[in-house]
């Protein structure tokens, strides 16, 4: 089951694993190649992608030029190190993906669902009310529903832990815990999707 540990968006950390890593890794080495790109040379091939500067300005290959040829402008698009990190940071922009989700229930305004890369992050505060296990709190859109089923801590009133499940082939959110108890649900955990 697909979790991470409770976070708060204030203070919102990107899990760390291997898709995370790559896209930092690629980040980087995208600023590196921008940091280290050189004149352009008759001489070399370059892959999409790549970075030289031409005339005193910047330019991002967009054709592969796979032969040794003048400078083909068709084949580059000028560009600009400030436009290159936008790009790099827009690459992990935070989206609010709150409607999204059809609740089966009132929600407080402090509920949330906010998507960066491919974390979606969730602040849930649900309505006092009777509780029961496997009470369906609402329905996730199909473009947000976890890679996994998630199973995350969650608390009812301040003193009766639960749990917030989500179904990966279904999208619904339920409650999970023995019993019936009345109370507000509080939850505030992170998932995957694909992207």
């Amino acid at each position: 089951m697909g979790i991470y540990s409770p976070t708060y968006w204030a203070n919102w950390i990107v899990p760390i694993n291997a898709t995370n890593l790559n896209k930092i890794e690629s980040g980087i080495n995208s600023l590196d190649e921008i940091i280290n790109a050189t004149a352009y040379s008759t001489s070399s091939t370059y892959a999409v992608g790549d970075y030289c500067f031409y005339s005193s300005k910047l330019y991002k290959c967009i054709t592969a030029v796979t032969s040794t040829e003048a400078f083909d402008s068709n084949k580059w698009e000028e560009t600009n190190i400030l436009d290159e990190l936008n790009n790099i940071r827009d690459e992990q922009a935070v989206e609010d993906i709150t409607s999204s989700v059809t609740w089966n229930e009132s929600v407080t305004t402090a509920t949330y669902l906010k998507k960066r890369g491919n974390i979606v992050h969730v602040q849930l505060q649900g309505e006092n009310k009777s509780r029961s296990h496997d009470q369906i709190m609402g329905t996730i859109a199909s473009a947000y529903i976890p890679n996994e089923q998630v199973f995350a801590p969650a608390m009812l009133n301040v003193d009766t832990p639960c749990y917030i499940f989500i179904s990966s082939s279904t999208g619904q959110i339920k409650i999970q815990m023995s019993g019936t108890v009345t109370g507000r649900v509080v939850a505030n955990f992170s998932y995957e999707i694909e992207v």
